[in-house]
């Protein structure tokens, strides 16, 4: 399993915790510009981590979280569900420590280090949103 595909995992957990369903599938590593996938999406990108220090059995990778919601011009509360989106995603998230399901890891802590922040609509008039957030982890 990936890191992307861990962090999904801790995601797809705590939104279902949340006792939400997503109509939001989640991408690992781009946010996909096709209509035939729909307009609701949520993108995990590997980012930049944090140097490493002496502890060289610690993981800082970076990540980005972006939520892309249905155009404004189709549904006129599509801004408040991107945004709670969001939300669920940074409150799964963020002070996370674990091991998700079959990971050789554990995650120390997963902290948001910004945001969430509205990035604006894109050329199709849909809302964006974007966090970022620190990682470290082990391997167990």
């Amino acid at each position: 399993m990936g890191y992307l595909d861990e962090v999904a995992a801790v995601i797809e957990l705590g939104t279902s915790e949340a006792g939400t369903g997503s109509e939001f599938p989640i991408f690992r590593g781009h946010m996909p510009d096709s209509t035939v996938l729909g307009d609701k999406a949520v993108a995990l990108v590997m980012t930049g981590g944090a140097a490493d220090d002496a502890r060289v059995e610690i993981d800082r990778p970076g990540l980005q979280v972006m939520v892309r919601g249905a155009s404004i011009q189709q549904a006129s509360t599509a801004y408040e569900e991107a945004e709670g989106v969001m939300l669920l995603v940074k409150n799964a998230l963020h002070e996370f420590t674990g091991q998700p399901s079959s990971s050789a890891f554990h995650y120390v802590g997963i902290w948001q280090r910004s945001g969430p922040t509205f990035l604006g609509f894109d050329q199709s008039w849909r809302p964006r949103f974007s966090t970022n957030f620190r990682v470290q982890r082990s391997r167990t």
